[in-house]
Order: structure tokens, then sequence, then C-alpha cells
């Protein structure tokens, strides 16, 4: 993943760990806000890690915290590593040149909004998966609606789904 929005490099734990076996040091420990506002303290870091982008090889230091939807994510810091970018955001490319190669990296296509049964939404939080938007629904007369949770005194997610308390 690459991320313009994180100013570090970060690499999931158990990828280094596990997959690639990688060499774990201590770090002075470093607190950072994550995409879901809280804060995790990063005590751990993999230096020099390599891996490649079309056949050229890049190395930066990498944090070490649980990901799980992805092995790493490339933040600023090596983003200002190559350069001049072009971004083209309705196209999905990132374009930029390292060595005098030029490299045009394209982004999956989005697939829309998709709908998850309360298993799965329970399953995703039980496994510590941080879920950053949740539209909530109501059935009435047997068709879901919006839930104006404006309205809501507490939300409350657990073993049966979210359940909405009213003020």
């Amino acid at each position: 993943l690459i991320d313009s929005g994180s100013t570090h490099n970060f690499l999931d734990i158990q990828v280094a760990n596990k997959k690639y076996g990688c060499k774990i040091e201590e770090r002075e420990p470093l607190s950072v806000a994550v995409a879901n506002v809280s804060k995790l303290t990063i005590s751990f870091m993999v230096k020099g890690f390599t891996w490649s982008i079309q056949q050229t090889t890049f190395t930066s230091d990498m944090l070490l915290i649980p990901l799980g939807f992805c092995d790493l994510v490339l933040g600023i810091e090596w983003l200002v590593t190559l350069g001049d970018i072009t971004w083209n955001f309705s196209k999905l490319t990132m374009d930029f040149k390292v060595h005098d190669k030029r490299h045009v990296l394209r982004g999956s296509p989005s697939t829309g909004v998709k709908t998850a049964k309360k298993q799965q939404l329970n399953k995703a939080l039980g496994d510590g998966v941080h879920v950053s938007m949740l539209q909530l629904c109501e059935e009435e007369g047997g068709l879901l609606q919006f839930c104006n949770y404006s309205c809501c005194s507490t939300i409350i997610i657990g073993g049966n789904g979210p359940t909405v308390k009213r003020v």
C-alpha cells in the first residue's frame, strides 16, 4: 500500500517475522497516530528492508506494526526518495523515475460499496480490524432504510451485530 498520508514506512510484524524472517531490532519507543485516530507505540523495526517494484530494488527502514490487511505501507519516508511524482487519481496511476527508469503503478479499481453480514463484521472486529466507516440500517416494514444515528445515545457492536439504543 502506498500512503501519502503516512509519514513513515510500516511492515506487518507477523510478515516480517514469519514470511520474510527479517532481523527485528528494538528501537526507542515511538508513538504514531494511525488511520483510525488511535495511537500506537512502536518499539521494533527492520533496518534495510529490501523489496522490488517492476524490477527495481528499493531499501528502507521499516517500523513494525500489526497491519493485517497488507504486508507493508510505503509512506512519505519512501515517496520523497522518488523525486517528482505524477499522480492521476481518476486513472489511479502513479508515474515516477528511478535511476532513469520510468515506473507507472496502477491502482486497483474500487469495487464499490460492500456489505457485511453480522457474523463477518463481528469476526473482523474480533480479529482487530478497524472499521473506518459503518452505515447503520434499520428494517422497517421489510425494507432497509438508513439509520439516523445522530439521534442514538449509543451504538454497541457485540455478538449479535450492531445494536442501536435510541435517545
